[in-house]
């Protein structure tokens, strides 16, 4: 179709798209997996984290460990290893795991008192 066919069409109210290549899976690449100690697995949309940048430090100081024992690993590395706890908020995924605790989202978290409060708890009694 030439240039000028399609911009006349695109003035009748015709829109166009391009198609998606496979390897472009966004829902994938936002989810990112953080390792506490070799034990506790975080899970969650990037974007999330990056606008609660304090939470996974947050996290492991309750949980007793240093920020030195955080490390940011890829998805086959966590569904390889087996964790005492994982914290999901993704919710997109299933994990070897002997306890999960799941969210909706870390905003929903972080917005409701009672919800922080009952989270801070269950992490102090797993300590």
């Amino acid at each position: 179709m030439s240039e000028i066919g399609l911009n006349k069409l695109k003035r009748l109210g015709y829109q166009f798209w391009s198609s998606k290549s496979p390897q472009e899976n966004l829902s994938e690449e936002s989810i990112v997996f953080y390792v506490l100690g070799h034990k506790t697995l975080i899970t969650g949309k990037l974007k999330e984290f990056n606008e609660y940048p304090r939470i996974i430090s947050s996290i492991s100081r309750i949980l007793g460990l240093t920020d030195n024992e955080i490390r940011k690993i890829d998805k086959s590395e966590s569904s390889v290893n087996e964790f005492n706890l994982v914290i999901d908020f993704a919710q997109e995924l299933s994990f070897k795991t002997k306890k999960t605790i799941k969210f909706d989202s870390l905003k929903l978290l972080i917005k409701d008192k009672g919800l922080k409060e009952s989270f801070y708890k269950e992490l102090r009694g797993l300590n």
